[in-house]
């Protein structure tokens, strides 16, 4: 089989939640590309390892990631570079270095604003969503994802639309408000936007893209009170990451149901989203260290952080641990590459 073939392969394996085969095919195709000495397909293959461990060992991942932004400094390419450069963006967010993502973002912006490449202004303006969320800015995160919505509409790249509706609907409504103000949108505007992101996965069969907007679908409903229709979404969402042992779901989906059951009293999944995550990993996706997780905040005893650092293999640090945005499922594609996402979803 050609490269190009496993990566297709691996790209199907993927979707479908196989991490094994998905891995197996792009090392595959990464082997072949570099006896066929074709730099851009190496760099495909590498960056398709990146985003696949992305689920699995955070660390691991960044790894990649720098590799991809050293070889297409190599090959002279600045389409490959601009996407790089984003790959690496939103690890660096993800690990708790915002400043240095948000330059390294705008970095891709203006090489993707050069070549007036719309697919990577898109993918751009989605992770700069991410950066200001997690910036404690849900306003700017929401305008940010409805630039990005309006591009990827053009350029029909639905899996990165699927997470960025997702995204949107989940910073426009008051439920962001925790942070600072936000857009208030109505919980019919929210629903509109989450309601398309699950139709969109669904149509891909994309189980991990699903599993991420039933998540936050959940945590939707329980800002306008809904706290029943909450419950339900944060449970379909962590069924759905289970069955895929898709660990940052599983750790999110408590998260999002956490203020619902507790309206509800419903057992163990009230009082407190992440220390529940956090069990979940103890009892149900057990995760060896070395795998990384990101997590949507820190629990009420403080141990966000220790318990980060345990599950990314590294020392703890002390004092308090940071705030982590989840990683979205959709990875964004530019020019010639394919788009899948996962995109994802930074």
């Amino acid at each position: 089989m050609s490269p190009t073939s496993y990566r297709a392969r691996g790209h199907a394996y993927e979707t479908l939640g196989d991490f094994e085969q998905a891995k197996t095919d792009y090392e595959r195709a990464l082997l072949a590309a570099r006896q066929a000495e074709d730099g851009r397909l190496e760099w495909q293959s590498i960056l398709d390892l990146g985003v696949l461990w992305t689920g699995r060992d955070y660390k691991r991942a960044g790894a990649y990631f720098q590799q991809v932004v050293d070889l297409s400094v190599q090959l002279g390419d600045a389409e490959l570079h601009a996407q790089s450069l984003n790959r690496l963006g939103n690890w660096l967010l993800n690990t708790g270095q915002a400043a240095e993502a948000l330059a390294t973002h705008q970095e891709a912006l203006a090489l993707f604003e050069a070549q007036h490449d719309q697919p990577g202004m898109a993918e751009t303006f989605d992770l700069l969503g991410t950066v200001y969320s997690l910036g404690g800015d849900p306003i700017n995160a929401a305008l940010m994802y409805g630039r990005a919505i309006e591009v990827l509409r053009v350029v029909d790249n639905r899996s990165v639309l699927c997470s960025c509706l997702a995204m949107r609907a989940t910073f426009a409504c008051p439920w962001s408000g925790f942070m600072s103000c936000t857009l208030n949108w109505s919980f019919a505007q929210c629903e509109r936007d989450v309601v398309e992101a699950l139709q969109l996965a669904r149509e891909m069969q994309w189980a991990a893209g699903e599993a991420f907007a039933e998540i936050m679908f959940g945590g939707i409903c329980a800002s306008f009170g809904q706290f029943g229709a909450g419950l339900a979404h944060a449970q379909q969402g962590l069924r759905l990451a289970t069955e895929i042992n898709h660990q940052q779901w599983c750790v999110g989906a408590p998260g999002s149901a956490g203020a619902p059951a507790g309206a509800l009293s419903c057992g163990d999944w009230a009082g407190g989203g992440t220390r529940t995550g956090f069990g979940l990993l103890d009892h149900r996706v057990p995760l060896r260290p070395g795998r990384g997780v990101c997590s949507s905040g820190r629990d009420s005893a403080g141990r966000g952080g220790a318990a980060r650092d345990a599950v990314m293999g590294q020392e703890p640090e002390s004092g308090d641990g940071a705030l982590f945005f989840p990683v979205r499922p959709g990875r964004a594609r530019s020019g010639a590459t394919a788009a899948r996402t996962r995109a994802a979803p930074v």
